[in-house]
């Protein structure tokens, strides 16, 4: 990320963070009854996507999830590790289902893009959205994924200036979660580099 300042880190509350997973349930129940669609399987990408994928599987009444997990490698070179991949369910899942991939906070799409691919292989004739408490304004699409849910817009990517940003009713803060500790987060943050050539950025 660049253009981040210490400063610019807000540790929210379990309260706000509670209030950001209420409207993202609320947008997602709203299409839903709109177009008459239920879920059949949760997918949360761990760690963090299983606040958000747990409290909506409960939420929506979505009685199976199957969670997944990777991790940016940095040395020798850059990759995307599986750390858990995603398990053969030991019950029926419809050729059909609609799927609901849940995180946290997606940022640069990475992670949710290798989770999309990895489902859709083996799911290839279901339907996958995605949905993230918090997800980066960038983020307007995503293959394979037919739409895309968020509790709130941020701007961590630094894509909008701050008056764009303000403009759209984003906030500029770096939102760091109740359960994460800010000083580690800033180190981590700050370890990142961006340059023309080379982008390195968050797990």
């Amino acid at each position: 990320m660049s253009h981040i300042q210490k400063s610019d880190l807000r540790q929210i509350s379990y309260q706000e963070f509670g209030q950001l997973l209420e409207s993202l349930t609320q947008q997602i129940t709203d299409y839903q009854h709109q177009r008459h669609l239920t879920f059949d399987l949760v997918i949360p990408i761990l760690r963090s996507g299983a606040m958000a994928g747990i409290h909506l599987a409960s939420k929506l009444n979505i009685t199976h999830v199957l969670p997944v997990q990777y991790k940016y490698r940095y040395q020798p070179k850059e990759a995307i590790l599986t750390l858990l991949q995603l398990p053969t369910p030991q019950y029926p899942i419809k050729p059909n289902s609609n799927i609901l991939i849940a995180d946290t906070n997606a940022v640069w799409g990475d992670l949710a893009s290798k989770a999309i691919r990895d489902i859709h292989q083996q799911f290839p004739q279901a339907k996958a959205f995605f949905a993230s408490t918090i997800l980066d304004y960038s983020i307007q699409q995503l293959p394979h994924i037919h739409h895309i849910f968020y509790g709130s817009y941020s701007n961590n990517k630094r894509t909008l200036t701050p008056d764009e940003a303000q403009q759209l009713g984003i906030s500029n803060d770096i939102r760091i979660f109740p359960w994460e500790d800010l000083d580690q987060q800033w180190q981590d943050i700050s370890s990142y580099t961006l340059t023309p050539t080379t982008i390195t950025h968050p797990a």
